[in-house]
């Protein structure tokens, strides 16, 4: 649960970057063009690197695609930390509670082996380990598993948006971008 909170606040805090780091795709375009980067470099949030990446190699007439797929495998990278630990319990968890299920029934039998069916308040206690047990382990594993999957969408709709971003910088490149610095170059 505890990574499933750092994970729920560091996604909402990268939304809320991603909202505000790029400014506008215009100002991003045009220090772009300008081989300026201090806007660039300041920029902040998980596009920043993907921006980034794209745009250095759009400056140095490099593959531009490759960049930037390097550049969001790593972010993505960061924006998926812990959820293998989130999914881990969730998996965890049903196994945890069938274990304790079987103790309780071994508690159980071995009462009955001792004492016979005379005494059924003693059965009791090994069969109750056995229920909550089961009970606990499909509680958590249920929680985790929905956590898993909500936190696995966030991160897939926050890397859509950053390429997203990074396509929309790199068609507003593209199409005034070359033939400026093709101009500049004569």
């Amino acid at each position: 649960l505890a990574f499933a909170v750092e994970r729920f606040l560091y996604l909402k805090a990268a939304v809320g970057d991603l909202k505000r780091g790029l400014g506008s795709v215009q100002s991003v375009v045009l220090e772009a063009r300008s081989g300026n980067g201090e806007g660039l470099a300041a920029m902040r949030g998980p596009a920043a690197p993907v921006l980034q990446a794209a745009i250095q190699a759009w400056q140095i007439d490099t593959d531009v695609e490759q960049a930037k797929d390097k550049a969001l495998q790593r972010v993505a990278f960061y924006l998926e930390r812990h959820l293998d630990l989130i999914a881990l319990t969730a998996n965890l968890a049903p196994l945890l509670g069938l274990m304790g299920t079987v103790t309780g029934m071994i508690d159980t039998f071995t009462v009955f082996s001792q004492q016979g069916s005379r005494q059924p308040l003693l059965l009791a206690g090994g069969i109750s380990e056995a229920l909550i047990t089961t009970a606990a382990g499909l509680a958590i594993a249920i929680v985790n598993t929905a956590l898993h999957h909500y936190l696995t969408k966030r991160v897939d709709s926050i890397l859509m948006e950053i390429d997203d971003q990074c396509t929309e910088v790199l068609e507003a490149l593209g199409e005034r971008g070359q033939a400026s610095v093709s101009q500049a170059a004569s």
